[in-house]
């Protein structure tokens, strides 16, 4: 039987879900020879391109133009027979034989590649899924099971840019790839080399890529690739130095020159210290001390004995383009930032049972930038410009750091009180513990932390609210009474990854954020009545709306009939219904 079921948000909040097995739903109510193969540093075959996030039309993505292209980078032909992706897009190879330098391409339906690229012969398809549009991990392995290629792509992070523009005429930040729906491919720099780095990868030059061909973004020389970037002590002291950290593959290996540029908070132009590589194969160099809460930013550039360069993070040249977004000539730089604070009790932060504290670091007009958008914020005036920020939690048993945060101000009801709620969003190839998104929560904290305790010990599915302390450039915000009690609230958002951790299996179905003036009554069967109102939290790019309807239409019966109880029981768990709903009531 196919029924609604609800769950919580905490207080003052519900959420509904249907299982269907594939189709399942919620709603928030807010309310030459032939060689065998093994895994080596540099695989025979190659994952060489994807197509993962094809551009909309009408709000709805054309899924048959997904691909991936495997290229044969030796001098044999390779038999690949048994072979298989077994993560991501799924497909077994049968009979099949990729000579040496050859081009495969693995099209999600083998008709429409066919009528896209009538030039390319060697194409194998349909296979099985979606590419995700946030990025998965695709792997290829060979008949005796045997891993030949695996590619963790993103669409944040390593894999894209950071740039600067304007929403509603207020700075921001976004993400940039023009692979990430906007009609280019992912493509390979350098096959012979390494495809695991972001950085190792480049938007086609070509709309729609080129499957079966050469990559439009090749080149022999490949500027140094930074894997990872870190800073010692995490949070310092007046009187401590900075020690950062880099990883970087080059073909030159040691043959590299590093450098560490930086400057404080406010100052324009950055000073610059080398950089050694350590007997560990990391490079480091070490910043000097400076006064208590300044606000330091850095970046590091590599250059190789070719002359290629890489900043990481990569400095704004010029004006970029970004859909709905107006770009800046400031001189913001989404380049790694820390923060001094002689306050900071490393031993207390550390002791267990301790209550989580949250950190996040900005430039400080970026801060301010918070608090104006406060002040002019309403029901009907929603500001979503992002900060750029790092992000810093301790929970007692363990430190995370991650650079290139965005936080904006999130809520309905509630953008215009401070201090406000915050969404932080986490670059999608460094999650911050298996999530990219968190919800900081600030008004009644008490109450969503108490309200989705209580829903957890009732039985119902609930997002996780835990009170935890929020420091923004070192300063708390909080009231000590209502409506903080000192304390925020890290909210799970509702997305994806929420409903797989909650629903197993439920994953495929579609998750909807009720918004407005949506209060489930029949709008008819147009979709573009449904968009605004019901939120979709995955699955968007399909656009079908019809499960929704469905749902609206049995509960919105002007004249219901004698059987309109057992028609509303075929699409929601009625039982289950009135429980939620009189605990609802009694909290």
């Amino acid at each position: 039987m196919r029924r609604i079921k609800l769950t919580s948000m905490g207080l003052g909040t519900s959420t509904v879900v249907w299982p269907l097995g594939q189709l399942s739903f919620v709603i928030l109510l807010a309310f030459g020879g032939i060689i065998t193969p093994s895994r080596a540093q540099s695989p025979s075959v190659v994952i060489n391109e994807i197509m993962y996030h094809v551009r909309a039309t009408e709000f709805k993505e054309d899924p048959s133009a997904e691909f991936v292209e495997l290229h044969n980078v030796t001098d044999r032909a390779i038999d690949l027979t048994g072979w298989k992706f077994d993560s991501g897009l799924r497909i077994s190879f049968r009979e099949q034989t990729l000579d040496a330098g050859a081009y495969l391409v693995i099209a999600a339906d083998l008709e429409a590649f066919k009528e896209r690229h009538p030039k390319v012969n060697q194409v194998v398809g349909p296979f099985r899924g979606r590419l995700s549009n946030g990025g998965e991990t695709l792997t290829l392995i060979d008949a005796d099971e045997r891993t030949i290629d695996s590619v963790s792509y993103a669409d944040s992070g390593f894999w894209a840019r950071k740039v600067s523009g304007k929403l509603k005429g207020y700075d921001d930040w976004a993400w940039h790839a023009p692979h990430d729906g906007e009609g280019h491919s992912l493509e390979l720099i350098k096959a012979s080399f390494t495809n695991e780095p972001g950085l190792a990868w480049a938007p086609s030059q070509e709309p729609g890529g080129t499957p079966g061909q050469p990559n439009s973004v090749r080149a022999e020389n490949v500027a140094p690739l930074v894997t990872s970037v870190r800073h010692e002590p995490i949070i310092p002291t007046s009187s401590q130095q900075v020690q950062v950290f880099a990883s970087v593959i080059d073909e030159s290996a040691n043959k590299l020159t590093a450098s560490l540029r930086y400057r404080n908070d406010g100052e324009r132009a950055f000073k610059s210290v080398p950089m050694a590589l350590t007997e560990d194969g990391e490079w480091l160099g070490t910043l000097p001390a400076t006064k208590d809460l300044s606000v330091v930013q850095f970046h590091i550039r590599f250059t190789d004995t070719d002359g290629a360069v890489r900043d990481f993070p990569e400095l704004a040249k010029t004006q970029v383009k970004v859909p709905r977004r107006r770009t800046s000539n400031a001189d913001r730089q989404a380049v790694c930032l820390y923060q001094v604070d002689d306050s900071f009790d490393e031993t207390a932060a550390r002791q267990p049972g301790a209550k989580p504290i949250y950190r996040l670091i900005a430039p400080k007009d970026e801060v301010q930038l918070i608090r104006d958008l406060v002040d002019i914020s309403g029901s009907n005036r929603a500001y979503d410009s992002h900060i750029h920020a790092t992000f810093i939690s301790m929970d007692g048993l363990d430190t995370q750091l991650r650079y290139q945060v965005s936080a904006r101000i999130r809520g309905h009801g509630s953008r215009s009180n401070f201090p406000p709620g915050l969404r932080v969003s986490f670059p999608s190839d460094d999650p911050w513990k298996g999530v990219t998104d968190i919800n900081l929560n600030s008004q009644q904290t008490q109450s969503q932390a108490l309200g989705a305790a209580i829903h957890q010990l009732a039985g119902f599915a609930s997002a996780k609210s835990t009170p935890i302390h929020l420091r923004i450039n070192g300063e708390d915000w909080t009231n000590e009474g209502l409506p903080q009690y000192g304390c925020y609230v890290h909210n799970e958002v509702f997305d994806s990854t929420y409903l797989e951790k909650h629903f197993p299996g439920e994953s495929d179905g579609n998750f909807y954020r009720l918004v407005g003036n949506a209060n489930l009554d029949d709008r008819g069967t147009s979709v573009s009545r449904y968009r605004t109102l019901y939120n979709k939290r995955n699955n968007a790019s399909k656009d079908d709306y019809s499960d929704i309807i469905k749902l609206v239409q049995t509960l919105d019966q002007g004249n219901p009939g004698d059987d309109y109880l057992d028609q509303v029981r075929e699409v929601i768990d009625l039982e289950q219904w009135a429980r939620y709903i009189a605990m609802d009531a009694l909290l």
